[in-house]
């Protein structure tokens, strides 16, 4: 690891006292899932050469432990392997696969901050001795970290990691029903399960989830500060808190490449309509629309939108997604089954719909708007054709009219 790695990594210590104690409730969900896969983990990278602490970095940083993580660009599984490379690497699993190719990388470059560049763009990418993109930077130092992390106290963090639970999600479960079904609140969840957090909370998902809220958690999401904890990086936290990672550097004055100190209290945003952080989920009065919107509503004759097929897609997910029926796609495209093939274009129906327009207040979240309407976060999506959950103050959303 190269003296900028160690640099940067070092702002982020602490007295080893003051962290027994104060490890990232996101690192510990993470770790929590690779816990499943380490007899795996361990053997392979004693078998290829590879540190098992490095490995397990990777694997945080590509999916989070989250066995069902498919990228946009395809990659899969725990190291965000393409199925082309694993079956070209031999390996029957992409965790084999993910250590074998680090492995051939260690061989092929000298310095591991370009083993973890040439992981990220391909070997062909890189050339040893010159600079890293900006971005790619970013990745090897975030990895870089975990590894330093784990270095210095996986013996605690394993410790807690292992006293959480494992559920997974039903189809038709969000956030916020899962958080009720737990006797936690949505942000909870989404604080140990990070990467999951990116995303709508998919049926066949694996959430981890604490027995209790331990008592330095109870007041996150309603206090309007966070606590940085060791393993906590700006990514994961603009995740959790539903803000836009770009937004969440320039409120914090953080720069690409800055770390979050230890200690650091961080400013969270808060509305005075935010879900208050109690153990259940409690139902929202519905407010009047916002000024942007007060009185007016519209009449949408919506065109159908247009849908690719991707890799684990059935019609009923898709069917969830945009809040319609597996009946309506089969009618919309003609389908005289279920099956779908990866690449296929979908009509989604969309009909008319009568909306309301609100603007986005600091705080507000897609689920939490969806309840106070009584609405569906998929419905919100598709009225707003919006590509993630992350949604900023000033944003102005159409809402199925009551």
């Amino acid at each position: 690891m190269t003296w900028w790695i160690v640099f940067l990594s070092g702002l982020l210590w602490v007295p080893s006292a003051w962290a027994m104690s104060n490890i990232s409730p996101a690192l510990l969900g993470m770790y929590r899932k690779t816990i499943e896969i380490e007899r795996e983990l361990y053997t392979h990278a004693a078998r290829y050469g590879v540190d098992h602490r490095l490995a397990r970095a990777v694997i945080l940083q590509e999916s989070g432990g989250n066995a069902e993580w498919v990228s946009p660009g395809g990659g899969a599984g725990y190291f965000q392997m393409s199925p082309g490379l694993v079956r070209l690497l031999g390996s029957p699993t992409d965790i084999e696969a993910g250590i074998k190719y680090l492995a051939q990388l260690q061989n092929q470059f000298t310095r591991e901050d370009y083993v973890l560049a040439a992981y990220k763009l391909g070997p062909d990418q890189i050339q040893e001795d010159e600079a890293i993109h900006f971005k790619t930077l970013q990745y090897v130092v975030s990895i870089g970290y975990y590894k330093s992390v784990l270095q210095e106290y996986e013996p605690e963090v394993r410790r807690r990691a292992e006293h959480l639970k494992l559920r997974k999600v039903q189809p038709e479960e969000s956030w916020e029903s899962v958080a009720q079904a737990l006797r936690l609140t949505p942000t909870i969840l989404r604080l140990y399960n990070p990467m999951l957090a990116k995303r709508f909370l998919q049926g066949g998902s694996t959430v981890v989830y604490p027995m209790e809220i331990p008592a330095d958690l109870i007041d996150v999401g309603e206090k309007p500060v966070y606590v940085v904890r060791i393993g906590d990086t700006p990514e994961l936290l603009a995740n959790v808190f539903q803000v836009d990672p770009q937004t969440f550097r320039q409120q914090h004055q953080l720069w690409y490449l800055h770390p979050l100190s230890a200690g650091k209290e961080i400013s969270l945003p808060t509305s005075p309509t935010a879900v208050s952080n109690r153990r259940t989920v409690a139902s929202l009065p519905t407010p009047r629309p916002s000024a942007a919107g007060r009185g007016a509503r519209e009449k949408e004759n919506s065109q159908d939108l247009r849908y690719t097929v991707r890799r684990g897609d059935s019609l009923e997910r898709i069917a969830r997604r945009y809040g319609t029926t597996v009946r309506a796609l089969r009618a919309a495209n003609g389908l005289r089954g279920t099956q779908i093939n990866i690449g296929a274009v979908l009509r989604i129906p969309t009909g008319r719909t009568e909306t309301t327009l609100y603007r986005v207040r600091w705080g507000d979240t897609l689920g939490e708007i969806a309840l106070r309407y009584n609405t569906t976060v998929a419905t919100l999506v598709r009225l707003n054709n919006l590509r993630s959950r992350h949604i900023q103050a000033g944003q102005v959303l159409r809402i199925p009219a009551s």
